[in-house]
């Protein structure tokens, strides 16, 4: 599992370990301690907005770290033996949220570190998003619900097609959902009622099956296909550009600014091309021969790589 922090540091962890890489502070790797982390797998990591505590999850359990001393601040316990796969921290810092196969979406109050709520979700996996404000949750995977994140029930009057939903993100306003089928069709709908606003048809081509990425308006959707192909698509008539096919490529997202999406190869080569047109744009080579691309941060322009020499595992962060 890897996630970036707010200041750019790395946090990363296998065979049971936490550590933490600054690779634009001198380069310094931190261990948290081992004893700090529940169990001996971790299943997913998030950083809270603040930049200062970190949730690592292993089985039965979700620890929330200090990200700089590594010092347990608190333990969330997980129902079942099923454990999270997936954590993320409202944007405004007071909740975290977590899920896993067939376990519905968990949610704890970060003041009194009590799990106050268990959202369910229809089918799996789930997908869930905060809105801007934290207020409300949206849960996919299945038909689409939404919660007041102060209360067990469901936001009233939010009555959205019982259609199956797998991805599902609040626009930056909080206004509007956009809510994505299996089959790449898109809907805006409105965040008070579930009302549809806008509808837009699925990709004529065949579906993406890999990781999904969309602008924050909604406006240009891309992925990387089970052919090896990065696709980009208007989600409002499902029209794209031509493809370059690239085999094997990971962690496909769009650029600051909107303009260009990209996309990285195992061996180290980042690929990119204009999202309106698809013309292919600068490729470049990050490197290392024996090294394997982990994650790539199209938005930032943050590679994290791994390169094993002998017995030694590198993390290597290259911007």
């Amino acid at each position: 599992a890897v996630a970036l922090a707010p200041d750019r540091s790395v946090v990363f962890a296998g065979d049971g370990r936490v550590q933490v890489w600054e690779p634009f502070a001198a380069g310094r790797i931190r261990d948290l301690p081992g004893r700090e982390v529940p169990g001996d797998e971790v299943t997913a990591l998030a950083v809270h907005p603040g930049g200062k505590l970190l949730a690592v999850a292993g089985p039965n359990a979700i620890a929330l770290l200090d990200l700089t001393s590594g010092d347990r601040r608190a333990t969330l316990r997980v129902p079942g033996d099923v454990p999270a796969s997936r954590i993320v921290f409202s944007p405004d810092g007071r909740w975290v949220a977590a899920g896993g196969p067939r376990t519905g979406v968990w949610l704890w109050n970060l003041a009194s570190l009590r799990r106050v709520r268990t959202y369910p979700a229809a089918d799996n996996p789930v997908d869930f998003a905060f809105s801007p404000n934290g207020n409300r949750l949206v849960v996919a995977g299945g038909p689409l619900a939404q919660f007041h994140t102060d209360s067990e029930e469901a936001v009233e009057g939010f009555a959205p097609a019982p259609t199956p939903v797998a991805l599902a993100r609040f626009s930056p306003d909080g206004r509007t959902i956009l809510a994505v089928g299996p089959d790449g069709a898109a809907s805006v709908l409105d965040a008070a009622t579930g009302e549809e606003r806008d509808n837009w048809a699925a990709p004529a081509m065949a579906m993406p099956t890999g990781p999904f990425a969309l602008t924050p308006t909604g406006s240009w959707a891309a992925a990387v296909d089970d052919s090896g192909g990065i696709r980009v698509w208007n989600p409002r008539d499902g029209t794209g550009p031509p493809l370059e096919r690239v085999t094997n490529l990971i962690d496909p997202g769009f650029s600051a600014d909107g303009k260009t999406v990209s996309a990285v190869t195992p061996d180290g080569r980042v690929v990119s091309f204009a999202a309106t047109t698809g013309a292919p744009g600068k490729a470049t080579d990050l490197g290392g021969e024996n090294a394997v691309t982990l994650a790539w941060d199209a938005r930032t322009g943050l590679a994290v790589r791994a390169n094993q020499t002998g017995d030694t595992n590198e993390i290597q962060v290259v911007d």
